[in-house]
């Protein structure tokens, strides 16, 4: 999953890095959760905010200074224009880079080492499932986006958009990966 990684991390002993895949999956739960939010209007941040609390989002003691809320399973929500939600990443841990091990020692995920893209592809069947379950019907678009095999499954809810989709992590400087739900209008861009 890690795309240009193994370009980013040439300087370093392959036996210092070892790859990681972490997750918070998307239950039943946090989908019917995340599908509600999709119904709600996204243009007004203060409404949002307490309207995610409605929905039992949590907005303090964040691990992630940028975060808008925390779901009670331990996702992080940020928003701009729109909302979006991380629920994997996958990373290299080891050197001087990324020593530990952060997103698996967050509450509420779990990290496997030495995992690759079958493990993301794993969990993103899994939120996929999850959403077309809750919504009674498969994604209208669902396809591979690029040469790497990112997926991008997305809905239509009410004139908005819910996409489940692989992208590269800005957190990391785009060296990592990350699946994400995205929550917004069907024309930005997702991830």
């Amino acid at each position: 999953m890690n795309n240009t990684a193994d370009d980013d991390y040439d300087d370093y002993d392959d036996d210092e890095l070892v790859a990681y895949v972490a997750c918070c999956p998307i239950t039943p739960a946090v989908a019917e959760r995340l599908v509600a939010v999709a119904r709600l209007p996204l243009d007004d941040p203060d409404e949002l905010d307490a309207r995610l609390l409605a929905l039992g989002f949590a907005d303090d003691d964040l691990e992630l200074d940028d975060a808008l809320a925390r779901t009670p399973e331990g996702h992080h929500v940020f928003a701009d224009d729109h909302l979006w939600m991380p629920f994997a990443y996958s990373y290299y841990v080891g050197g001087d880079l990324n020593p530990e091990d952060f997103w698996g020692a967050l509450p509420g995920w779990s990290s496997q080492a030495d995992a690759g893209q079958e493990a993301v592809e794993a969990v993103i069947e899994a939120a996929v499932q999850a959403f077309t379950k809750v919504l009674g019907t498969p994604p209208s678009v669902d396809v591979r986006q690029d040469d790497k095999g990112r997926r991008y499954a997305a809905w239509s809810i009410d004139g908005t958009r819910l996409a489940v989709a692989q992208a590269l992590e800005p957190f990391s400087y785009m060296q990592d990966d990350h699946a994400v739900v995205y929550i917004g209008q069907p024309d930005a861009p997702a991830g």
